[in-house]
């Protein structure tokens, strides 16, 4: 039996996604989807009306032309067969965010979070020391520097090759302020060392 195809603004469409049924999607969200690969051309899509499931790519073919995209055999005609999950705007945002959320590379994040450390410990511990204990100072003071400041060195000027490798990545300002917290802790390492031996 032929029907009449709906208007593209109100057809309601389910798609297969790891055998799940998901949906329903309007003619645009389903369409803007698969051009942002979310969904494959090969994904399968039913409306009211199909007697089965078919490519997803085939809805964008011109009318009259079928560029090879046919219904898949062997695949359920029924589309109560198929067990649905309404959480088709879940998937949508989900995916959206996974494709457009800039990436921070972890070295970035540790950048900042060592130097910050670093400005914390360093005058504090080292302030705690006698200053009649000298030498006990300044071995404290670069062992701190030593253990905080030269990983976020490492990871400061690791993260800004890898973000300039890739322009994917975001996260130049963390490396950055990780890098000049670091290099200033260097100066109050070299100041405390100066006064421990006065």
């Amino acid at each position: 039996m032929h029907t009449v195809p709906q208007p593209n603004q109100t057809r309601k469409l389910y798609v297969v996604i790891e055998g799940m049924q998901k949906g329903p999607f309007s003619f645009d969200e389903l369409r803007e989807m698969t051009y942002q690969n979310i969904f494959r051309n090969d994904t399968l899509y039913w409306e009211e009306g199909m007697a089965g499931w078919a490519p997803v790519g085939a809805l964008f073919l011109p009318p009259g032309s079928n560029q090879g995209v046919g219904r898949i055999r062997g695949t359920v005609s029924n589309p109560s067969d198929i067990p649905v999950r309404s959480d088709s705007v879940a998937l949508h945002l989900d995916s959206i965010d996974k494709e457009t959320k800039p990436r921070v590379p972890i070295e970035a994040r540790l950048a900042l979070i060592l130097s910050l450390l670093l400005t914390w410990f360093l005058p504090i511990i080292s302030a705690g020391i006698p200053t009649n204990a000298g030498a006990r100072r300044i071995i404290v003071a670069w062992c701190i520097y030593l253990a905080l400041g030269g990983p976020a060195l490492f990871c400061g000027h690791r993260a800004i090759s890898k973000i300039r490798a890739n322009s994917d990545l975001t996260g130049i300002g963390r490396s950055i302020t990780g890098l000049v917290i670091a290099y200033l802790c260097s100066l109050i390492a070299i100041l405390i060392t100066i006064y421990s031996l006065d």
